[in-house]
């Protein structure tokens, strides 16, 4: 594997050597002088400036790059660290035969794990029940692409049954032809059922091809193919994984919510419940409070995100933990100040049950 990407590299050296041998020159001059695209100089101008090789200066109308007065010794420090630094920035632009192996033993990792598919020839034929099928089969029937695509369609989908979303309302939806982007040879949607919209889109998992890189290539003139060990070159292609943020939290909290005859509550995964327990003194009153205080300082300090809450009645106090789905709630009652234990309920089952305070963080592992 070449050590670096020689063309970028060079890329980058020239336009150190053109502010050089300018001392001061407009971006877009520098772009023309290079001929390359004013983004390409923009970017490659912001590392060089975060690396103190030059400075910028802008003006109403245009953007210069000054060439910086260095010190011998320096010199020398900068040409040290940016021979390390520069390598890895123009690494961004390669891949290598490392990275690959090791996507090929993530695949190995999910290959057999099933999901729901709902192909286009379905859609196409008006049908809408879904196909459980194992990763790997699905890449050997080119029902997805490649393997890397499989494994961030799998690792997604897996997502959100983590987050609490039952396997029954999550379905992988390939996009119709007509529905991607001009980019994507192929695109995969992951979708939620919602108890109130039906099945919306949640993630979409896109092979944009060599869209970027090739496009990218192509306007700058500059060759961006990636080398292996063996000398063979080839353009890097992209796996685009989009997620958004309301959608997944609607379904998460549409999904969690219960509703019981005496009482409402967020049965949200424990993982992810914004508030993972609650302390309560039963009164207060005697050390009742001071042993809470202690418990609770216990749990934050354990990064454990507690909430003391010593107003109403604990009938009043579980209600409202239950309501922002607070997994436990601990109370500290008169036995605790003898037996040094307290009361642990859990949220869902709302059985109860008595753990030693010197025991508390176990309830959480």
């Amino acid at each position: 594997m070449v050590g670096t990407s020689s063309i970028i590299e060079t890329g980058v050296d020239r336009l150190v050597r053109l502010v050089k041998e300018r001392g001061k020159i407009a971006m877009q001059d520098a772009a023309k002088q290079l001929g390359l695209s004013k983004t390409v100089i923009e970017e490659w101008a912001d590392f060089l400036e975060e690396e103190g090789i030059i400075s910028l200066e802008h003006s109403l109308t245009k953007s210069y790059l000054i060439e910086r007065k260095l010190t011998k010794k320096e010199v020398e420090v900068k040409a040290k660290e940016f021979s390390g630094k520069k390598d890895v920035f123009v690494r961004k632009a390669e891949v290598t035969t490392s990275f690959l192996e090791k996507e090929a033993d993530k695949f190995k990792d999910v290959k057999n794990d099933t999901i729901p598919f709902l192909t286009a020839e379905y859609q196409e034929q008006d049908r809408y029940e879904v196909i459980e099928m194992n990763v790997g089969d699905a890449v050997k029937k080119g029902l997805i692409q490649t393997e890397i695509h499989a494994y961030y369609l799998a690792i997604s989908e897996k997502f959100f049954e983590n987050l609490g979303i039952p396997r029954s309302e999550i379905r992988c939806r390939e996009q119709l032809k007509d529905e991607r982007a001009h980019y994507s040879s192929c695109t995969w949607d992951i979708e939620i059922k919602s108890e109130d919209f039906g099945w919306i889109e949640v993630a979409a998992i896109a092979n944009r091809t060599d869209y970027d890189v090739g496009g990218h290539s192509a306007l700058s003139k500059q060759d961006m193919q990636a080398v292996l060990d063996d000398g063979s070159k080839f353009i890097p292609h992209v796996i685009e994984a989009s997620f958004g943020i309301d959608r997944p939290v609607w379904c998460v909290t549409e999904n969690a919510f219960r509703e019981e005859e005496k009482r409402t509550y967020f049965a949200f995964d424990k993982s992810i419940s914004p508030v993972q327990a609650a302390v309560f003194p039963l009164v207060n009153k005697e050390k009742l409070p001071d042993i809470a205080e202690k418990v609770h300082s216990t749990l934050t300090e354990n990064n454990i995100f507690a909430q003391l809450d010593t107003k109403g009645s604990i009938g009043r106090r579980y209600a409202r933990s239950d309501e922002i789905g607070i997994p436990y709630c601990i109370t500290i009652d008169f036995d605790s100040m003898k037996d040094k234990a307290v009361t642990v309920r859990e949220r869902d089952s709302t059985k109860q049950k008595r753990v030693k305070i010197k025991d508390i963080l176990k309830v959480f592992d």
